[in-house]
């Protein structure tokens, strides 16, 4: 899993850097974002929700407690 901090080495630039311009804060120069977005889609970088729900406290997880899982089942389709 491809990190803020692996992209911020690659780019030689700091993680806090990568962390703005993902968030779309203006505080990098057009070639540094560009260096960066491009470098994040080249080695695959997908944000990890969970960490971002956890700084946020929110994690639009929803959890079900249920004594037999076989209650929920989907109604059939109709075609």
């Amino acid at each position: 899993m491809v990190t803020i901090k692996d992209i911020a080495e690659k780019c030689n630039v700091s993680a806090t850097t990568v962390s703005n311009i993902l968030n779309g804060k203006a505080k990098a120069s057009k070639k540094t974002r560009e260096l960066v977005m491009q470098t994040v889609k080249v080695m695959g970088y997908q944000p990890n929700y969970i960490a971002q729900g956890l700084r946020n406290s929110r994690t639009r997880i929803i959890g079900i407690i249920a004594e037999d899982i076989s209650q929920f089942t989907t109604p059939p389709q109709n075609h």
